[in-house]
């Protein structure tokens, strides 16, 4: 049973209608509310439903409901108390009866019992600041102990002493094995910074028999499926995008959440840039390839967020795609004429997958697998940098220097430029095109090339590509698809003998910089 903060004053032989506490700034930082601690006015607080604000004295009431889970939607300029784990803790599980018994395979949650006479909620004063940054991780996703040995490395060599406010796991935090969630999280704790997590497919308690009880064990460990909390000007939202139906899953947020994501919203400031962070996503370029996939019920979000600023932020796919407001993908259509055009109201961000496929092929110095991802971008994670409601985002390569953002390559038709000994005859040259893979590029995203001292030239977007370095980097867990964000041009056919340097520039939607290159040689004799 997860909850901190809770001043248990008695308990009720009945459940009451009404559950009510006080929010409060708890000065000396022992989780209770001690006499001289005020209480905090117009903080939020929802049962899972409802959201209602503080009183004067920081006290709140909300409606009974069997079972719900009580939380505390963190102000700007406070912060929460974390366990040793750095998960933080700002709710309390109600559920008087536990997790039925035919979900058994992993531990639930055991039964609560009535609710205390009074559910208080410790914060603590923190700088309200206007300008910082998280990191978001996409699937982290260990399947046995050998790959949480994995994440440990990448933990300990790029994210022990990252800086930030806090971080992002969206979802997928183990791959269907639950029993790894204890390790997990001191592995990630090991972060120093707090963890919020978002459910996956991969974290369901496969048993369950449908969506009320499919994420318990999650919950047991990490804490609610979906809340929020707000930093400076930035309201942080996160959804359970799974539903599991007792065999499968698919991609549904369910009435349910949705109308807390409304009431959610209604005491959040319009001039507050809403931040969505959840597993799947609502649309994607490789899902929309394959076939329409995503969120069913999307729609309703949009109209929900309607007039918002909106940012969302998801996982699940194992590749990079940044979406700007407007975007579509192949393979999208309306239903109906009054569905209007299938395009995303807001931009959406795929973060990658910590993992990336699946921790496969070979390793690296450190023995962690190089494990490249199905566009062929390598495993990584995202850093966001906020100011107000602006915000900007990189994508982190694991492992490789922090500017690496883009493959160049040579491809050579019905031949692999690698093959070549890395040397073309004037002839080959003559039929080669550059292929450059830049993962933080949008469907809007410049990129020129230069060889040598010669002229910038523009690229072509070719989103019906495979990035050459991706095919040779795949292995038999991961299979290469087509990219959003790859572009061709033709190698320059008058290259005289010798080497050459290929430069390339691109530029992101957030209009910052990025460069790569790439030898080229030239020769007559043969290879």
């Amino acid at each position: 049973m997860l909850f901190l903060g809770v001043l248990w004053a008695g308990t009720s032989p009945a459940a009451p209608e009404q559950v009510t506490g006080v929010v409060f700034r708890d000065s000396n930082r022992n989780g209770v509310r001690d006499t001289d601690e005020e209480g905090i006015a117009g903080v939020a607080v929802t049962n899972g439903q409802q959201v209602t604000r503080t009183e004067r004295d920081g006290s709140y009431s909300l409606p009974t409901r069997e079972p719900m889970t009580v939380s505390v939607v963190k102000p700007a300029g406070y912060r929460v108390p974390v366990d040793d784990q750095n998960v933080p803790q700002f709710h309390y599980i109600h559920m008087p009866e536990g997790t039925p018994e035919h979900v058994q395979q992993y531990p639930g949650i055991e039964p609560t019992g009535s609710l205390p006479d009074s559910l208080d909620f410790p914060l603590y004063r923190a700088e309200n600041k206007k300008e910082f940054r998280i990191l978001v991780l996409g699937d982290l996703q260990p399947t046995n102990h050998r790959e949480v040995t994995y994440l440990r490395e990448v933990v300990a060599e790029e994210l022990n002493e990252a800086e930030g406010a806090f971080a992002i796991a969206l979802g997928d935090i183990v791959g269907d094995t639950l029993s790894l969630y204890p390790r997990v999280q001191k592995v990630m704790g090991r972060m120093g910074l707090p963890v919020y997590y978002v459910p996956g497919n991969h974290d369901a308690n496969m048993d369950a028999k449908g969506r009320e009880h499919q994420h318990d064990t999650f919950m047991r460990t990490f804490g609610p499926t979906h809340y929020s909390f707000n930093v400076g000007k930035v309201h942080f939202v996160v959804l359970n995008s799974v539903e599991w139906n007792g065999e499968n899953y698919r991609g549904k947020l369910g009435d349910r959440q949705l109308r807390w994501l409304r009431n959610d919203l209604s005491v959040v400031p319009e001039d507050h840039l809403i931040v969505l962070n959840m597993h799947i996503g609502l649309l994607g370029w490789y899902d929309g390839v394959k076939g329409p996939a995503g969120v069913s019920d999307r729609r309703k979000l949009y109209e929900i967020v309607k007039g918002r600023d909106v940012l969302a932020l998801v996982g699940h796919s194992h590749v990079v795609e940044l979406f700007e407001t407007g975007d579509s993908v192949p393979g999208w259509r309306p239903r109906t004429p009054e569905d209007g055009s299938e395009t995303l109201p807001f931009p959406q961000i795929h973060a990658g997958a910590l993992c990336g496929g699946w921790w496969s092929g070979p390793a690296d110095e450190s023995g962690v697998p190089l494990s490249y991802q199905k566009d062929g971008s390598p495993k990584g994670y995202m850093v966001f940098t906020f100011n107000g409601t602006e915000y900007s985002a990189r994508y982190r390569a694991a492992g490789r220097p922090k500017d690496r953002s883009m493959h160049v390559s040579l491809d050579y038709p019905n031949r692999d430029y690698a093959r070549l000994a890395g040397v073309l005859s004037p002839e080959r040259a003559d039929k080669t095109s550059i292929v450059v893979n830049f993962f933080c590029g949008s469907q809007n995203s410049p990129v020129w090339f230069r060889v040598d001292d010669g002229p910038r030239v523009q690229m072509e977007r070719s989103p019906r590509a495979v990035d050459p370095f991706g095919r040779r980097a795949a292995d038999e867990r991961v299979h290469p698809v087509r990219a959003m964000h790859v572009w061709k041009a033709d190698l320059p056919d008058d290259l005289a003998l010798g080497t050459h340097i290929i430069r390339v520039t691109a530029r992101d939607m957030f209009g910052q910089p990025h460069h790569g290159t790439k030898l080229v040689e030239i020769s007559s004799a043969q290879h």
